[in-house]
């Protein structure tokens, strides 16, 4: 049994670093379809201006803050992925200390410095990014249109996959004891049910999938196995669970960072935009790529935050259509994340919720005329 599920903390490390793998290609693929001309996101957008003689002022003490805190930020990226340093000061929880109290008012100018280079190095970038992305987020309705094209070049400065692969964080002593009793102990285990509902059962409520014979083959390879139990022991490698714990963190921000740029994305009332965020699903799914999950989940997260409200039902109508579309042609069960998934069945009521325009309205708006629901 303890083979088993070691094999599974190893395999859920490795499978995160090949997550990064499926992270940029995406990204480069709706940069490239938004950039298209005619595309309002190509649209040149600039904050309002102001008169207010206390603005430039404001603008600058701005500045100073986004400074401060991103040569805080870029000593920490620093020893991002420099592996060899066990104890890296890296921070992987937000609100980051220095922004902390930052509120709607710096979000513009945060996200004017983000589309600029840091360090130069693409992952202790997006680690700089990851953080401000919480300030980002805060920004005021009024603004959100104008960070369209912002986003999108965001988008473009996406990076690669993380050249670095889980390692094993412990051995057994000796292995041939160990490997002999691991043996034993899980030839007790059956996997029962059918997708995407199967799982692992042992000893005794395994014993009612084995005949009388198996069963009883198995309650003595259990007996001798409790023999050896105390005759080898595990070895913990320190260093391999740091690298480990690194390597999934900086996975984890990445895919993190990516779906708030697509949620980021939708807040801008941009209905190019908001099509094109559909037509990535369609891609990632016909691709059986499983980040058509996790890009439907962060149109579903602006569904039920009422982001969605800023598209007129047309709008909403195609983002359903297209929807639509991409489930009928993949209504069929795909290995993601260690489970298996049906992207159909996980897109319907979203499907639906987009046609009836009901799931992104009040109960007072409801019984308002249609048009004065709509937002153009």
């Amino acid at each position: 049994m303890g083979r088993t599920i070691g094999k599974r903390i190893i395999g859920g490390l490795l499978l995160a670093a090949a997550w990064a793998a499926v992270v940029a290609a995406p990204c480069a693929a709706l940069a490239q379809d938004a950039a298209s001309p005619g595309s309002a996101a190509t649209q040149p957008t600039t904050r309002p201006a102001t008169s207010r003689p206390a603005d430039s002022i404001a603008r600058t003490e701005r500045a100073t803050r986004i400074s401060k805190a991103i040569e805080v930020l870029v000593q920490e990226a620093q020893s991002l992925d420099d592996f060899k340093n066990e104890n890296p000061r890296l921070t992987f929880s937000r609100p980051h200390p220095v922004l902390s109290t930052w509120g709607p008012d710096m979000a513009i100018d945060t996200l004017d410095r983000m589309i600029q280079n840091f360090t130069g190095n693409e992952f202790r970038d997006t680690y700089i990014r990851w953080h401000l992305m919480a300030v980002v987020k805060k920004a005021a309705p009024a603004d959100r249109r104008a960070t369209g094209s912002r986003l999108v070049q965001l988008i473009k400065m996406m990076p690669g996959p993380l050249a670095a692969a889980g390692r094993p964080d412990h051995h057994y002593e000796p292995p041939e004891i160990a490997s002999k009793y691991f043996s034993l102990a899980n030839s007790g285990l059956r996997t029962v049910g059918y997708p995407p509902f199967q799982r692992q059962v042992g000893p005794p409520e395994s014993y009612k999938y084995m005949d009388a014979a198996t069963a009883a083959k198995t309650q003595a390879n259990l007996e001798e196995a409790a023999k050896l139990r105390d005759k080898f022991h595990i070895v913990i490698d320190k260093a391999a669970q740091a690298w480990n714990s690194r390597i999934g963190a900086v996975n984890y921000y990445i895919r993190e960072y990516r779906g708030e740029l697509i949620y980021a994305l939708l807040l801008t009332g941009d209905p190019n935009i908001a099509k094109l965020v559909m037509n990535e699903i369609d891609r990632q799914v016909k691709g059986k790529s499983g980040i058509g999950f996790d890009l439907l989940a962060y149109v579903y997260l602006a569904a039920f935050d009422k982001a969605l409200n800023a598209y007129d039902q047309p709008t909403l109508n195609e983002m359903s259509n297209i929807l639509e579309g991409t489930a009928r042609a993949a209504d069929e069960y795909v290995s993601y994340g260690g489970q298996t998934r049906n992207f159909a069945q996980y897109s319907f009521h979203l499907i639906y919720m987009l046609k009836d325009g009901g799931g992104f309205i009040d109960a007072k708006a409801a019984d308002e005329p249609k048009a004065s629901r709509f937002r153009h």
